[in-house]
This record gives structure tokens, sequence and C-alpha cells, in this order.
């Protein structure tokens, strides 16, 4: 099964670094449980053009997006979806990571960042239209997405997070998504996938 991986908000902790940097910069208090649109300058409470340009210097100057720790069990979530099946013994699952980020300035530091994750991804796509992608299932943070793939009938599952909450049919945690993929899985192989 072709796993479509999102790297911010799923493997990496972008909000976080994001507010890290921001609270140290403007003397301000944020975390990301106040994070509750997806669109963070929103949250805020600044115009997309404030928070546009801090971050593209963010970016393209300090290094913002070398800097990003995975979540604290982002890896572990990797390797369990990978495999194998422990009843069928196989290695079923190629992970591809997406990402909206803009290629021309975050290629390098992109590819860097997943090279100290040590993890043997099939793909890695720079889109923003991520559901150009050829995957079976798309994992995802970003509620922006769910009526584009419902549209398409491609399967979309969302990580909770503090800007998907309010949605219903999220998975809380790395494990709800690892379980429903196994089963998932596993149905396919009983089927003669």
């Amino acid at each position: 099964m072709r796993i479509g991986v999102d790297l911010d908000g799923i493997i990496f902790d972008y909000v976080g670094e994001v507010l890290r940097r921001w609270n140290a910069e403007f003397d301000a208090s944020f975390e990301e449980t106040d994070m509750t649109d997806y669109e963070i300058w929103k949250s805020l409470g600044v115009s997309k053009q404030t928070y546009m340009e801090w971050y593209e210097g963010e970016v393209v100057e300090e290094g913002l997006l070398v800097d990003l720790p995975p979540y604290p069990d982002a890896e572990t979530f990797l390797w369990e979806l990978l495999g194998p099946i422990e009843e069928l013994d196989i290695l079923p699952n190629d992970i591809i990571f997406l990402t909206a980020r803009d290629c021309q300035y975050s290629a390098a530091d992109t590819s860097w960042a997943l090279e100290q994750l040590d993890f043997p991804f099939k793909e890695l796509h720079f889109c923003e239209a991520k559901w150009r992608v050829d995957c079976d299932v798309y994992i995802d943070d970003n509620p922006h997405l769910l009526h584009r793939f419902k549209k398409l009938n491609k399967e979309l599952m969302l990580l909770e997070r503090p800007w998907t909450q309010h949605i219903e049919g999220t998975f809380p945690t790395y494990n709800s998504i690892v379980t429903y993929l196994d089963t998932k899985v596993k149905r396919m192989y009983d089927n003669g996938y």
C-alpha cells in the first residue's frame, strides 16, 4: 500500500517551532493549543501579509525548516506504518512523503531533515495538490484538504491537532492510524491484493 504522509504537523513539529520563534521575537506566549485555525496567522491575530513576511525571513534567512524537531513518537509511527504485518510476515507499505513546502526555498533543508530521521521512504513530493500523487491513503493535518479528497473519492486521514479537533472522524493518535491501516492491509491481502 502506498501511504502519503505529510511532513509538517505529522512528522515534524512545525507549529511548535514557529511558535517558539514567534514568541521569542515578539515576547508572546502562544502554545500549540492556541492554534485553533490551520492558518497560523489567524490564531496569532495578525494579517496574512505580516505573518508571511516574518515567515519568509525565518525560512530563508534563519533556517526554520532545518531546525524542525520531529514529534516525539513520529519515528516510531513511521516504522509501524512501514510494517511488517506480523501475521503476514511482509513489508506491505511504501511511505511517500508529501509537503506543501515551496521547493525553491526548502528542498535542501527538507532533504537534510529527512536524512536525520534515517528512515527508508520511497518518494518525496513538493506539492500543494497532494491528491495528484498516487497513494492509497493520505495522512495529513490540513482540514482544508477534506473537501477535495472526498470529491475525488480518496482516503484522507486527519491526525487530531488543535486545528482539527472540531472535525468529526479525525484520528486522535498515531496508534489509532496504525491500527486502522493494519486492519485495512490485512483485509486487502485476505481479498487477494
